[in-house]
This record gives structure tokens, sequence and C-alpha cells, in this order.
């Protein structure tokens, strides 16, 4: 059995509204596979009811625990 690729998406903001565009904050970005990408990408489209609208999702690492960000 190969090597399991673990993640966990932190949160997500909106960072853009035309086109739409979400920054996605996950423990390790690079295991994130674009089926999985593409999966929340669509989920968004069925969530806010346009199936066609073009929405482009960025991710990147979330450097600080929770329990060690600034407060």
């Amino acid at each position: 059995q190969g090597r399991v690729n673990k993640f966990k998406l932190k949160y997500m903001v909106q960072t853009q509204v035309n086109p739409v565009k979400f920054l996605v904050f996950a423990t390790r970005p690079e295991a994130v596979t674009d089926s999985y990408i593409s999966y929340i990408r669509n989920r968004i489209r069925a969530d806010l009811g346009y199936p066609e609208i073009p929405v482009v999702l960025e991710v990147k690492s979330s450097r600080r625990k929770w329990e060690q960000r600034e407060r």
C-alpha cells in the first residue's frame, strides 16, 4: 500500500467577486488533489444556485495552528 495523503481544510475565504475566487487554507496543500478541488468548486456552484459561474480556488498552507494565532 502507498502512502496516504491526509490533509485538513482549516477554513476558506472569498477574496474576489468577479470572477468568484476563494482562498482555501489546508494543513498540506500539496496533498489536495485536483479532483477534490473540482468537487469543492462544484459544491460552491450548487450551493450558490449558479451551475455555470466561474469559480477559482487557490489552496494555501495554514502556517499557524489555531492555538498559536495572534489575538
